[in-house]
């Protein structure tokens, strides 16, 4: 009896005022240079985050106008620019869809890649984008490459579709890193946000 009251209760908090405590998130700023249709970032972001939520890890990934992330952003925050091919200079054989700059918290991800890939065609460019995305925002967080998982040092058809259905996650000891780092970022972050926030641009 006492068990169903409390049941009862907790269930009756967000309709009396009383919220849970939310979560930190750590934020992920999306800087599209390449034109990319609206409905098909904004998919692929969605995306991103349900790959980071799967290992019980809450990102916000927010688009970002170049002007806005081409100032001082905060060292809590990560930054994903979706390139053109005619600024793809970072591009090697060996990081053919993208590649992470640790020491500045940047990604680059080479769209005309992404989007001629057999993955994207066979399966989903939304989805091939976001797992691409994820996977260089975990490298900027400490992870290295693995063998298998989204993790793999090059995408084989068995990701993408594990990812196309709902199934690509981080592995149990790849989330501890990656929530341990998280934190780390969110807790030297604060001071900067509340002495100097920034703007932030919502999706549409």
């Amino acid at each position: 009896m006492h068990e169903r009251l409390l049941l009862l209760t907790l269930t009756a908090l967000p309709a009396l005022g009383f919220e849970e405590p939310t979560r930190q998130k750590l934020t992920v700023r999306v800087v599209d240079h390449a034109s990319i249709p609206p409905a098909t970032l904004r998919r692929a972001t969605l995306e991103a985050e349900a790959i980071f939520r799967r290992s019980g890890l809450e990102t916000q990934w927010l688009p970002c106008l170049p002007e806005e992330c081409g100032r001082s952003v905060p060292d809590s925050q990560l930054v994903i620019r979706i390139l053109a091919p005619s600024m793809e200079g970072h591009k090697t054989s060996r990081h053919r869809l993208g590649i992470a700059i640790p020491t500045e918290s940047r990604v680059y991800i080479f769209y005309s890649e992404v989007e001629s890939s057999r993955l994207a065609h066979e399966y989903s460019l939304p989805v091939l984008l976001a797992s691409v995305m994820a996977h260089e925002a975990a490298h900027l967080l400490g992870l290295e490459h693995t063998d298998i998982g989204i993790m793999r040092g090059g995408f084989t058809a068995k990701e993408i579709e594990q990812a196309a259905v709902g199934l690509m996650r981080f592995d149990e000891t790849q989330a501890i890193r990656l929530r341990t780092e998280i934190q780390a970022r969110l807790e030297e972050g604060q001071a900067f946000a509340s002495a100097a926030p920034s703007p932030v641009t919502r999706w549409p």
